[in-house]
């Protein structure tokens, strides 16, 4: 059950720390055709759709457009001023639309999606097409319905679609199918391939057109393995354009001023121009990472690379800069906070493209300390972080220690990837570490140098998450949450299981049928075995199982919000035994409980609706009354609220 959210006097100020994440991958731009007077810029990363409103230069996600998947294609109206209207593509979740200039989105179509285009018509006949594995689907009534559009294409895998200027009365367009460039001369309706000379055999990736086509009939083709061509007679005949290292282009941008104006990317990382339609090139950039999206308006362009984000270009292309303010885009998947970071502004974070950061500041500026290819995806630091200066890091690249503060790193030895790792909470007997990989488990006494392998009892499951017990020291205590797994939909089913004897041998304490992709475990610092009561908190889909108080095996759980909410990440307050509270990163924001799960409140007030992956509460070592709560965000910005 849903209580009402809390007042502003009571509610969480969020405070935006330093952007390790800024960047990542853009594969798709688009400018507003209004762009002289509204400043609005489009993209799509691989982690949701972002706007800009000043021209480029700062960027914000548009709020509940965080996918599941990278978007692929951004189109704005033509009658933008007007109709506010944005669509957008992302990779097997289909289209979607805004219609208030790209603040809110609603999802239209369920389909293996790669690009949508919009005809320049649109404000009088609100015609799409739409490229997909299954071939191109036309829509002529902004995309409410839709008819296969397939007749004469080569296969039915469709990556890109271009239209005429003229497309309302000329019906002109063009498409790239299984390698081939197609062209219609009815609307998008029936395809064929120009049987024309220049072209055949190399493999086309990006079309573009001249804005000037209906009179020049000139277009560009982009291939993979041969560089640039042009044709100046409406795709009947090619010919290659450019220098030799010209290859690999993957984006284009033209547009006219008394010539052709080209600007062309490539997978080698450099942006081309030429200011002639094609005769003649200056290489305007070198050494970026791919360049997979060009776009722009007037003198002013974007170019959206792999990992590196977005660039801007103010003067037609001759000059570039990054233009990554506000946007961040990055897999980072994990935060670690030092047991004493309130004095020494200590944290962690790291992915599995990323490799990890440091911060030593409490989160303004970060540095990358290594690993960036071990795949990263779970720190967690020593509970004497600040005398012992250890931490651990898992990922597909196996297990990893560091015993200064992350400035170096030594691989520990578990065969194979490694999803969790845990410290035992008393160092002063001796480190004890737990680590699961796939469904096995290993426990080492010696602060990771020997490990052994546990006999469990949960064969063929996944363990998603690993606890000592607080008291591990008095009661022996050792928490497993395991889950059965069923393609790629996450787990079907999850248990809780206990063991009284270091993980030597293991009671089932509750097993129950779920449709999640993560399962999270948080243990209150007060936990004890040997007194209880045994309080464990999992979070699963939307719910957070708690026992009831009456007796360990009776469970129930408590709903924080819709369905479509997941809980990714639980944290109690340090001062648990007191304030009752908890903590839950979703992907709709954090939730906060302040009576032990049995309700829940959004907690976001300064954070937005924006997917949280991890949350971490903290108090000095002292357990002084301030507290700190820090929460990263899909993409890579980091968040602290004090209190």
């Amino acid at each position: 059950m849903l209580t009402p959210s809390p007042s502003r006097t009571e509610a969480a100020i969020w405070r935006l720390l330093g952007l390790p994440g800024k960047g990542g991958v853009v594969a798709a731009l688009a400018v507003s055709p209004d762009f002289a007077r509204d400043h609005t810029v489009c993209l799509g990363s691989s982690l949701a759709i972002h706007l800009s409103r000043d021209g480029g230069r700062t960027w914000k996600t548009a709020e509940g457009a965080y996918l599941t998947t990278p978007v692929t294609s951004v189109a704005f109206s033509p009658d933008f001023a007007h109709d506010h209207t944005i669509f957008a593509t992302a990779l097997g979740q289909g289209l979607w639309r805004s219609s208030d200039g790209g603040k809110t989105w609603d999802f239209l179509m369920e389909t293996t999606a790669n690009a949508v285009t919009v005809s320049p018509g649109f404000a009088r006949a609100p015609v799409l097409l739409l490229a997909t594995d299954f071939g191109i689907f036309r829509s002529e009534n902004g995309g409410q319905n839709w008819q296969e559009a397939n007749r004469g294409l080569a296969d039915r895998a469709a990556q890109v679609v271009a239209l005429s200027p003229a497309f309302p009365t000329d019906g002109i367009a063009f498409a790239i199918a299984a390698d081939l460039l197609h062209r219609s001369d009815d609307g998008g309706r029936t395809w064929h391939v120009p049987e024309g000379e220049g072209l055949a055999g190399h493999v086309p990736v990006v079309i573009a057109l001249s804005p000037d086509f209906t009179q020049d009939r000139t277009l560009f083709a982009g291939t993979e393995d041969a560089g640039l061509f042009r044709s100046a007679d409406g795709g009947r005949t090619w010919q290659a354009v450019g220098p030799e290292n010209l290859t690999g282009v993957n984006s284009l941008n033209v547009s006219s001023a008394e010539d052709l104006v080209l600007v062309a990317g490539t997978a080698e990382g450099s942006i081309w121009r030429s200011a002639n339609g094609g005769d003649t090139w200056q290489e305007v950039v070198t050494g970026l990472s791919s360049v997979l999206a060009l776009a722009g308006s007037g003198e002013v362009l974007f170019a959206g690379t792999y990992g590196e984000g977005v660039f801007r270009s103010p003067d037609g292309g001759f000059s570039w800069a990054t233009a990554n303010d506000g946007f961040a885009a990055r897999g980072f998947v994990s935060l670690a906070v030092s047991s004493n970071v309130l004095a020494d502004g200590t944290l962690f974070m790291a992915g599995p493209e990323e490799g990890i950061y440091r911060s030593r500041d409490g989160g303004n500026t970060w540095e990358s300390v290594g690993l960036a290819e071990a795949g990263i995806n779970w720190l967690t630091v020593s509970p004497a972080f600040s005398r012992d200066r250890s931490l651990l890091a898992a990922g597909r690249g196996g297990l990893f220690r560091s015993r200064d503060g992350g400035d170096s790193w030594e691989s520990l030895a578990i065969a194979g990837p490694v999803q969790r790792v845990a410290f035992s909470p008393a160092v002063a007997s001796g480190v004890q570490l737990l680590a699961a990989s796939g469904p096995n488990l290993f426990h080492s006494t010696d602060g990771g140098d020997t490990w052994d392998a546990l006999r469990v009892p949960w064969a063929g499951d996944e363990v998603a998450a690993i606890a000592f017990s607080p008291n591990y020291a008095r009661d022996g205590t050792l928490l497993a949450v395991t889950g059965v797994t069923s393609g790629d939909t996450g787990y079907d089913v999850a248990a809780v299981w206990r063991s009284f004897d270091g993980g030597r041998s293991w009671q089932r304490v509750v097993r129950q049928n779920v449709a999640a992709r993560w399962l999270t475990l948080a243990l209150p610092p007060d936990y004890d075995a040997t007194a209880g009561p045994h309080r464990a908190y999992i979070g699963w889909g939307n719910q957070v199982l708690r026992p009831i108080l009456t007796g360990p095996k009776h469970w129930t759980a408590g709903m924080l919000g819709p369905a479509n909410l997941t809980v990714l990440s639980l944290a109690l307050s340090p001062t648990f035994s007191r304030d009752r509270t908890i903590y839950a990163a979703t992907n709709q924001g954090i939730y906060r409980s302040t009576n032990e799960g049995l309700t829940w409140q959004p907690w976001s007030e300064g954070l937005g609706n924006v997917p949280t992956v991890v949350v971490a509460a903290c108090t000095d070592e002292r357990g002084a009354a301030n507290q700190r709560v820090y929460t990263l965000a899909l993409g890579g910005a980091v968040w602290c609220w004090e209190g």
